[in-house]
C-alpha cells in the first residue's frame, strides 16, 4: 500500500509539473504575442505622427508661401498694376487651397494617431499584464 499511495503521488507529482510546465508555456506565449502586439502599434504610431509632422509642416509652409504672396498683391495693387495683382491673386488663391488642404489632412492624421495612442496604451496594458502573469 505505501507503495502504491508513493506511486500515486508520484504520479500526481509528475501530472502537476507538466500542468506547471503548460501554463508557463502558455504565459511565455501570450508575453510573446502582447510584446509583439504592443511593438506593431508603436511602431503604427510612430509612422502616424510622422506623417503628421510632415503634413502639418507642408501646411504651415503654404500659408507662409500664401502670407507672402498676399503682401506682394498688395504692393502691386497700391502701384496700381491691376493685371499682375490679379495674377498674384490666383496665385494667394492657390496656396491657401493647399494650405487648407493639408490642414484638412493633418485633422485626419491626428484623429488616427489619437486612435493608434489609445490602441498602444491598450496593447501596453496587455503586455504588463503578461508580464505579470510570466512571472508568477
Amino acid at each position: 500500500e505505501d507503495v502504491s499511495t508513493e506511486g500515486r503521488a508520484a504520479r500526481q507529482a509528475e501530472r502537476e509539473a507538466v500542468a506547471v510546465a503548460s501554463n508557463e508555456a502558455k504565459a511565455k506565449h501570450a508575453l510573446d504575442d502582447a510584446c509583439r502586439r504592443s511593438e506593431l502599434a508603436q511602431a503604427a504610431l510612430r509612422e502616424s505622427e510622422d506623417a503628421l509632422g510632415e503634413v502639418e509642416a507642408r501646411a504651415a509652409e503654404a500659408g507662409g508661401i500664401a502670407a507672402r504672396a498676399q503682401n506682394i498683391v498688395d504692393e502691386l495693387r497700391a502701384d496700381k498694376q491691376d493685371d499682375a495683382t490679379a495674377f498674384a491673386e490666383k496665385n494667394v488663391e492657390a496656396w491657401r487651397a493647399k494650405a487648407a488642404t493639408d490642414d484638412a489632412r493633418a485633422l485626419e492624421l491626428r484623429e488616427k494617431r489619437d486612435e493608434l495612442a489609445v490602441q498602444f496604451e491598450a496593447n501596453e496594458v496587455r503586455r504588463r499584464v503578461a508580464e505579470d502573469a510570466y512571472a508568477a
